[in-house]
C-alpha cells in the first residue's frame, strides 16, 4: 500500500537515513565471494570498498584515509576501530599512522625502515618493526 500520510514517509525517511548511518564504513561480507568488503557513503550513495583492492591506510587528522587504487576513501573512523573491523591477516600496522596490504608490498628498505607500495615509501615505526619482521617469510 502506498504510503499518503506525511508523517508516514517522514517517518520512513527517518529510518532509511539512520540504517544508512549506521551502515557508514562498518564491514559487510559478502555471502556471494566469501570476501570482506567496507561500504562507506559517498554523498547519497554508500559506496562498496573490496578489502582486496585496499592498498593502505593513512591516519590524515580526525580521518582514515582509505589508498585503493588511485582513489582515496576518507572515512571518520579511528584507526584501531578501523583495524579492528578489517579483520583480515593481510593486514598490519607498520606505524601509529599507517596499516598496509602485506601482499602489496613492493620492498622493504631495511636501512631507512620503510615499506614500497605503489609509489609510496610509507614508515615502519620500531614498536612495529618486529611485528612486521616476523610476518614476512625471509630466505
Amino acid at each position: 500500500a502506498p504510503l499518503t500520510e506525511k508523517s508516514s514517509i517522514d517517518e520512513m525517511a527517518a529510518t532509511i537515513e539512520e540504517a544508512i548511518t549506521s551502515l557508514n564504513g562498518t564491514v559487510r561480507k559478502s555471502s556471494s565471494t566469501e570476501q570482506f568488503q567496507l561500504y562507506t557513503k559517498i554523498g547519497n550513495k554508500l559506496k562498496r570498498i573490496d578489502i582486496d583492492h585496499i592498498r593502505y591506510v593513512e591516519v590524515e587528522g580526525k580521518y582514515c584515509s582509505i589508498k585503493v587504487g588511485d582513489r582515496r576513501y576518507n572515512v571518520k573512523v579511528s584507526m584501531k576501530d578501523l583495524v579492528a573491523r578489517l579483520r583480515d591477516p593481510r593486514f598490519i600496522r607498520v606505524s601509529r599512522n599507517f596499516v598496509i596490504n602485506m601482499d602489496l608490498i613492493e620492498y622493504i628498505d631495511t636501512f631507512n625502515f620503510s615499506v614500497k607500495i605503489d609509489e609510496r615509501d610509507i614508515p615502519i615505526s620500531r614498536t612495529y618493526k618486529d611485528q612486521l619482521m616476523g610476518r614476512i617469510e625471509l630466505i
